[in-house]
C-alpha cells in the first residue's frame, strides 16, 4: 500500500500524529482510499512491486 504522510514541521509536533496535515480526499471504500488516524497518513489506495 502507497501512504502519504505530511507530518507538523515543527520538532516539537512532528510525532504527534493530531497534527498532521491531511488531505482533503473523502474516504473512498471502493477504491481502498482512506485516512489512518493511528499513522497520520492518506492510504492512497494503490500498490506498487520493487523487483
Amino acid at each position: 500500500d502507497v501512504l502519504l504522510a505530511l507530518p507538523d514541521g515543527a520538532p516539537s509536533l512532528s510525532a504527534d500524529v493530531r497534527y498532521s496535515v491531511r488531505p482533503a480526499n473523502a474516504d473512498n471504500a471502493g477504491k481502498a482510499q482512506a485516512w489512518d488516524a493511528t499513522l497520520g497518513a492518506f492510504r492512497a489506495g494503490t500498490t506498487f512491486t520493487v523487483r
